[in-house]
């Protein structure tokens, strides 16, 4: 089985991302939460997670995407978080 020489495996100029590329990367996965709505998952009262959706979801919308497409247990119950 050949080595993967994942420094090669990048797109672009054959290096691993530097500190600036991280930075951009980090700056789009906070503005992508501010277009997005949090909601805090529990299950009997324990927090589970927090989801991200668009703003436009209703809360049943919301639980039912999570337990049909994620596979959350059925008695969860979200809240929108702040």
């Amino acid at each position: 089985m050949p080595t993967v020489n994942f420094r090669n495996t990048w797109k672009g100029n054959n290096t691993m991302p530097n500190k600036s590329t991280r930075a951009i990367r980090q700056h789009r996965v906070v503005s992508a939460s501010k277009r997005q709505q949090s909601w805090k998952v529990y299950l009997n009262g324990k927090h589970l997670d927090t989801v991200f959706y668009v703003p436009s979801m209703r809360h049943d919308e919301v639980k039912q995407s999570l337990i049909m497409h994620d596979g959350f247990n059925p008695g969860i119950n979200v809240k929108k978080g702040k």
